[in-house]
Order: structure tokens, then C-alpha cells, then sequence
């Protein structure tokens, strides 16, 4: 999809107008091809599992989900495993928080999460949006590769939080849902730091 048309209606598939009162967040997911990003999206959605899913090109949804009693709007950003390296930087620009998702049964979408950690901050050069780590398809313990200390070990090397998880299970939604519960709290201290106007 092309940048000029990301959020035309086309590109938006569920789409439910603002309210007052409904606080809204751009959230990007990112990640190898095949670690189930779009299975996540799907279940964030209401969906049924699907074990097979076509490759995303890049789908831009827009979901309404309640959060802690809090009506929330989402842009969700579901992006192409393929291109994730080389767009890096671009996708994750102006979003609000970033989702990295890997599979716990590929060694491989492990060790990408860190060259994308460095592509979204500039090798440290900058501060990124916040970002949450998700361990994907931690219910294939007979085909696991990547240990729960390397998933504890990297959280704290990033300092970024870590939610396990599967897209078979309905908590699937549960990185969407503790990135938004982070941005929330970031932005309440940020209000909270701001003078009172006269």
C-alpha cells in the first residue's frame, strides 16, 4: 500500500466514527514474515484463529476496543514480514506505539527484533515510540526455540516490556491492549506535568 493512500477508505476495513470522550492511538506492528502479526490483528478484531493467512502487503485497520472501562480508537497498522528491516524507520514513523512481535519458534524473527530495535532508533540516536515486545506462539513448546530466558533477557537489554502470548488464544489482544494501557499512563503524566492555565 502505498503511503499517499493509507488512509483512504479502501485501505480501512473496520472503520467507527469518534466519540466524545474516546481516546485514539497509531499503533504499527513489526515483525518477520510468518510470526503471525495478521493472526493478531485478526483476533484483536473478534476473528476466529486461521492457521494459514495470506501475506500482508500492508493493512491499515481501525478498531474500537474498550481498555480498562475506556472507549478507545485504534489505528493499527498490520505490515509486510518481507520489507520489515528495510521500512523500518518509515512505518514506525508518527505512531504512537510499536508492537514487535516474534515467534518463539523461529530463532531467526528473535534475532530480527534487535536489528529493528536499531532500525526504529537509529542504532540509539534516538528515542522511539513506546514499544512492547510480543512473544508469538508460546502454546508450540515441542518446536520452541528461543528460551524464556533469551525472551527475558532481551526485554531488559531493550528495556522494553514483554507480553507472551498466541493468536489461538482470545488474550491474544493482550500486547494491543498493555501498549495502549502505557501510552494511557504516558499521557496522563505529561497532563499532569503541564501549568495550570490562568
Amino acid at each position: 500500500m502505498h503511503e499517499e493512500s493509507l488512509c483512504s477508505p479502501s485501505d480501512v476495513h473496520t472503520s467507527l466514527s469518534a466519540q466524545k470522550g474516546t481516546e485514539e492511538y497509531s499503533l504499527v506492528l513489526l515483525g518477520d514474515s510468518g510470526v503471525g502479526k495478521t493472526a493478531i490483528v485478526s483476533r484483536i478484531l473478534g476473528k476466529d484463529f486461521q492457521e494459514h493467512t495470506r501475506p500482508t502487503v500492508e493493512d491499515l485497520w481501525q478498531i474500537d476496543l474498550k481498555i480498562e472501562e475506556q472507549r478507545c480508537k485504534l489505528k493499527l497498522l498490520d505490515t509486510n514480514g518481507e520489507e520489515a528491516v528495510a521500512k523500518a524507520a518509515i512505518w514506525t514513523e508518527n505512531q504512537d506505539g510499536i508492537l514487535l512481535v516474534y515467534s518463539v519458534t523461529s530463532r531467526k524473527s528473535f534475532e530480527v527484533i534487535k536489528t529493528l530495535y536499531a532500525k526504529i532508533t537509529r542504532n540509539g540516536t534516538i528515542r522511539p515510540p513506546l514499544v512492547i515486545l510480543v512473544a508469538n506462539k508460546d502454546d508450540c513448546e515441542e518446536g520452541r526455540q528461543v528460551s524464556q530466558r533469551d525472551l527475558l533477557t532481551l526485554a531488559v537489554d531493550l528495556k522494553c516490556p514483554l507480553v507472551e502470548t498466541s493468536a489461538k488464544r482470545e488474550d491474544a489482544t493482550g500486547g494491543v491492549r498493555h501498549l495502549v494501557k502505557h501510552l494511557r499512563r504516558q499521557r496522563r503524566n505529561r497532563d499532569d506535568l503541564r501549568p495550570a492555565s490562568n
